[in-house]
């Protein structure tokens, strides 16, 4: 099941699918099939992809950035980096700054 707040997978079906083993014991695929696509597939990731904005509490200049952190060598590398600023904050201050 899925969280309906937060989107995330529980903790049983994350102990279900900790590897890609699990769609041949749910029946999404044959074991064949899973023999040729197990080198290509992985159940869990070590790149995550963020927006960073970078702010003032009471308004003023801001700075908007993507990037994609890549943590699955001993140490984490920066793969991606864009500026984002032009695009706008993409968040009113309500949602960067919660009361």
């Amino acid at each position: 099941a899925v969280d309906s707040k937060t989107g995330e997978p529980s903790p049983e079906l994350q102990e279900q699918r900790a590897t890609s083993g699990w769609l041949v014991t749910e029946g999404l695929i044959e074991l064949e099939t899973m023999r040729l696509l197990d080198p290509f597939l992985t159940a869990r990731g070590a790149v995550f992809r963020m927006q960073v904005i970078g702010h003032f509490d009471a308004g003023g200049p801001f700075t908007r950035l993507e990037a994609v952190i890549d943590a699955s060598g001993e140490l984490p590398k920066v793969t991606f980096a864009r500026d984002l600023t032009q695009l706008g904050k993409g968040y009113s201050y309500q949602v960067l700054i919660p009361d």
